[in-house]
């Protein structure tokens, strides 16, 4: 431009998918491709009205308005038609961008979740109904065996029989074909949910390893997934502090804590790691803290998706530093908040 005066224009093609791809980029910060050509053919010091173009200029004084040739876009063939149909190829590709892979990780995760609570449900109904006929089971199989076995045997003779139990006395009444048949049926859709779960655990562990290696490496697949879950997409995740990551899951707690003055809550999702739930008491905040340290790392490398090796160096600097704060011992302050131990000995009867 020259004042007014509009010197040399770069036209976008005529096409509604060439339009939305531009939109794109314009939403992106990057350079156009016609934005480039211009560029090089202008002549040195050129002034620019927007910083995604200071890779070929320098920035214009704000009095300096452009022109706006948005609004004569007629007068280059580009019709309201055509530019209605290019912003909805645009918003269409932004919706399709949207969900990624990692809403696809929510949806597993919470389908794993919905499998195992139908599963329980089936589960704990089975046994205080089977549990009319034959009381006893409960107490003599672990409760993972416990469908497999109705499911098979049917009769608590038959279930004896297999246990190698013949003639145990039992408290159960009689059960009729029909409500056997029918328990049968209950146990071996029990077993089937079960083996859902465990298809949808393994789906899930190798979706989320191919998505965050990192965050994987550093807490597992299903915690990994289970953080992706609760911050709702992995970039989210990527851009939270960790102090925001330590209390992922816990905010009933935090609420709690901000409205009613509760203790505050140390850590969320992070307390089904291993080094966290087998930890002691006084040790849980500082090992959930280091944890959300590293995972914060680890989820803004997957989401930048620059580096997949990172993972191993980041488990072994959170190892190290579980290790030393149990060595350390509890501090001052946590045992002030506990308070003093009780004391458990026996007092001796008080005389009448």
């Amino acid at each position: 431009m020259d004042g007014e005066k509009v010197v040399e224009v770069e036209v976008f093609p005529r096409e509604a998918r060439e339009v939305a791809r531009r939109l794109e980029l314009l939403q992106q910060g990057e350079l156009l491709p016609e934005e480039r050509r211009l560029a090089q053919r202008a002549p040195a010091g050129v002034l620019v009205t927007e910083r995604r173009q200071l890779k070929v200029g320098s920035l214009a004084p704000p009095e300096s308005a452009p022109v706006d040739l948005a609004s004569r876009g007629a007068e280059f063939g580009f019709t309201p038609a055509l530019r209605r149909e290019a912003f909805e190829v645009a918003a269409r590709a932004a919706v399709a961008r949207a969900r990624g892979p990692d809403l696809a990780i929510v949806q597993a995760v919470r389908a794993f979740d919905e499998l195992q609570e139908s599963e329980n449900r089936l589960n704990e109904r089975l046994r205080e109904w089977y549990g009319l006929h034959f009381p006893e089971l409960a107490r003599l199989v672990a409760t993972e065996k416990y469908a497999a076995l109705v499911a098979s045997g049917g009769s608590r003779e038959a279930i004896l029989e297999g246990l190698g139990l013949q003639g145990l006395p039992t408290s159960g009444s009689a059960l009729a074909a029909t409500d056997l048949e029918r328990l049968q049926t209950l146990a071996q859709t029990s077993l089937r949910l079960r083996a859902e779960a465990e298809g949808q655990a393994g789906a899930l562990a190798a979706a989320v390893r191919a998505l965050a290696p990192n965050l994987t490496e550093v807490l597992g697949p299903l915690l990994a997934a289970r953080l992706i879950e609760s911050a709702g997409t992995l970039q989210r995740l990527g851009r939270m502090p960790s102090s925001t990551v330590q209390l992922l899951g816990a905010e009933r707690a935090l609420f709690r804590h901000l409205k009613q003055g509760k203790k505050p809550p140390k850590h969320g999702l992070l307390f089904q790691h291993p080094a966290v739930h087998t930890a002691p008491y006084w040790a849980r905040g500082r090992i959930s803290r280091a944890l959300a340290g590293k995972a914060t790392i680890a989820a803004r490398a997957d989401a930048v998706g620059r580096r997949a090796d990172l993972g191993a160096e980041l488990k072994a600097g959170f190892e190290k530093r579980a290790a030393h704060v149990l060595k350390q011992g509890p501090t001052r302050k946590s045992r002030e908040r506990r308070g003093p131990p009780p004391n458990r000995a026996r007092q001796a009867p008080r005389r009448p």
